[in-house]
């Protein structure tokens, strides 16, 4: 499992006389655990008889122990070394040269850096030439690092993408792990894009870690679909042609005179009644009344 910020170390130190006098005033300096606001705990129990906190008899030891949390500053550096001192006195009170101790910790990196862009979509209202499309990326750091000089890589740059606007975090630019950025940009919309009903781009993101090694994130290809409102066509209203009714029709008043009848009138207004209700049937009964008339 790699190491996070708040993981603890447990340390273990042994001081033990290795000289043939007895060691007085014992006293350590730790600066790491002391800057972490650790005391060590030492135990004295196995010396107490002989009467003197903090003194050793030849080949005598004391034992130490101090729980330390991992920093971010740890983890970025890639290591942790502790540093201890101990100091004494022989039984005339000269001070021996110090002895000193030191052991180091490497603290795997993981570096990672992922970026998702979207668009806002109150932008394709109107898609249409010359309208202003607004993207929004979103940057996280999933690494165990600190990322710095965070670069946006576009390929609509240059080809209609306004300039990245990066929103860092703080005033350092650095991009803590588990911390997410965003920036924005936009697009102007082309002929182009309109015909093909669609804008395609891809974008990935780079930084540096501590040791100044590039970190790339995967490249995100994104597709904005550019739907244009279709305005329906309207179809003419055809004017129907009047269909006459019977109120319409007007009545001859020429009198006709059957050559065997004598009056033909009633027969000449029946027929212009059916003609408005359908002139084929006028004919059909036209051709009948003659040949009636003919019978006659």
């Amino acid at each position: 499992e790699k190491a996070k910020a708040g993981d603890v170390i447990n340390y273990s130190m042994i001081y033990k006389n290795t000289a043939n006098v007895v060691l007085k005033d014992i006293s350590f300096a730790d600066e790491m655990l002391k800057g972490a606001g650790v005391d060590i705990q030492w135990d004295w129990s196995a010396t107490i008889s002989h009467g003197e906190p903090n003194s050793l008899a030849p080949g005598e030891s004391v034992t130490g122990k101090a729980a330390y949390k991992i920093t971010q500053a740890d983890i970025d550096n890639g290591k942790i070394t502790n540093r201890i001192f101990a100091y004494a006195s022989d039984s005339d009170g000269n001070h021996l040269v110090p002895a000193a101790g030191e052991v180091t910790t490497q603290v795997a990196q993981t570096s990672k850096i992922t970026v998702k862009k979207s668009v806002d979509k109150a932008s394709l209202n109107n898609p249409k030439e010359g309208a202003v499309l607004t993207y929004t990326f979103s940057i996280a750091n999933d690494g165990g690092t600190t990322l710095r000089d965070i670069n946006l890589v576009d390929s609509l740059s240059g080809h209609g993408l306004s300039e990245i606007k990066m929103n860092y975090p703080d005033i350092s630019h650095e991009l803590k792990p588990g911390s997410t950025m965003t920036a924005s940009a936009t697009y102007t919309l082309t002929a182009a894009d309109i015909k093909a009903g669609r804008v395609i781009n891809s974008v990935y993101v780079t930084a540096k870690d501590p040791s100044r090694r590039e970190v790339m994130s995967e490249k995100s290809e994104v597709t904005t679909k550019i739907i244009v409102p279709v305005t329906p066509t309207q179809t003419p209203t055809k004017t129907p042609t009047p269909v006459p009714t019977i109120s319409q029709v007007r009545y001859s008043t020429q009198t006709v005179t059957s050559p065997k009848t004598g009056d033909n009138t009633a027969g000449i207004v029946f027929a212009v009644i059916v003609l408005a209700i359908s002139p084929v049937l006028f004919t059909v009964l036209i051709k009948k009344y003659q040949s009636i008339g003919k019978t006659r």
